[in-house]
């Protein structure tokens, strides 16, 4: 089953032989099942073998030292490097050995040490990274290939990350003072090196699908929000404008030009309504509804639909509930 490849492997295949699913057994990342072990002699790792599921077509596979299976491209990576190539397989070696991913951790372990720290910035951290980082994406690129074929660089979500933070590192030699993006990008780096542990391709993979499994869930949530949401907003539009405000002939000196005094519990407005169920406002305080400003300097309101969506929403995460209840029951 498992033999390395060798040049008569890449002619390609007949299209009337090639199966309408893939093998789940021979997934991309997968790790190797048990059974196929006694298959598969150990000097065979870290080599280009032959593509083991018929349904994919030029394409080779590998085995790393973990047992994980690497799937690339047969066709030559930047139209130079063909599979058997020694560049290319120097390339490969290195991705699937784990040396790639060693060199990218402790250098990714060094630069938050740095950050958690709270040390000025070590230059010689950043262009060690800067080296290391640029060499990891060289190297990706010509094992993976660039974009065109399948499983290659550009193909991979995570690569876009690593892009990314390359660019606002060499934005940072233009710009020395200017570190706060290069340092929040770096913490991502973390989503690429947890693919490099021994089955935590699957466990990332069981835990996307399991919440995409969870959309209809989601989309009822959403629905069951919106309804509380427009009713919220017809039963409360204005109403949490109304505060309790020192009435006028219990103030021995009240200048109507100044800004209304009201009453403040625990540091807050108190919210009042006209109703005979409503909270009543404290001796010589009146209740007032020519208030402009809603509570919590206006983020806690039912005047639109987008804040009765977050307070339900709010409700529903029992974020600080108890303050927006007490605020409705009272007006």
């Amino acid at each position: 089953m498992f033999r390395p490849l060798t040049q008569d492997d890449l002619g390609g295949q007949d299209e009337s032989e090639r199966p309408q699913m893939p093998d789940p057994n021979f997934q991309d990342g997968s790790q190797l099942k048990m059974r196929h072990l006694r298959h598969f002699h150990p000097e065979l790792k870290l080599k280009p073998l032959n593509e083991v599921d018929a349904f994919y077509k030029d394409t080779f596979i590998f085995i790393g030292r973990n047992g994980a299976i690497k799937r690339f491209s047969a066709k030559k990576s930047l139209f130079l490097f063909g599979p058997l190539n020694i560049l290319r397989r120097m390339a490969l070696f290195l991705i699937n050995s784990g040396l790639l991913c060693l060199s990218v951790g402790l250098i990714w372990l060094l630069q938050i040490f740095y950050l958690l720290s709270n040390k000025p910035k070590a230059e010689m951290v950043h262009y060690a990274a800067t080296a290391i980082y640029t060499f990891e994406a060289v190297v990706k690129i010509v094992g993976f290939g660039l974009i065109l074929q399948p499983f290659s660089y550009l193909r991979r979500f995570a690569s876009y990350i690593d892009i990314m933070i390359l660019i606002v590192m060499y934005k940072s030699f233009a710009f020395p003072d200017d570190h706060h993006n290069y340092y929040a990008l770096v913490v991502f780096k973390i989503f690429n090196l947890l693919f490099c542990i021994k089955g935590m391709s699957d466990v990332i993979k069981a835990v996307l699908y399991s919440v995409f499994n969870l959309r209809d869930v989601v989309i009822l949530a959403a629905f069951v929000l919106f309804i509380l949401a427009l009713i919220g907003n017809r039963l409360f539009a204005g109403n949490l404008r109304q505060r309790c405000v020192l009435s006028s002939n219990h103030s021995i000196a009240l200048n109507l030009d100044f800004e209304p005094f009201y009453f403040e519990r625990d540091e807050k407005h108190l919210t009042c309504g006209f109703a005979t169920y409503s909270g009543s406002c404290p001796e010589g305080y009146t209740c007032d509804n020519q208030n402009d400003e809603n509570p919590d300097f206006g983020y806690t309101q039912y005047d639109n639909f987008g804040g009765s969506y977050i307070n339900a929403f709010r409700m529903m995460s029992m974020d600080n509930w108890e303050d927006l209840y007490h605020k409705v029951s009272n007006i």
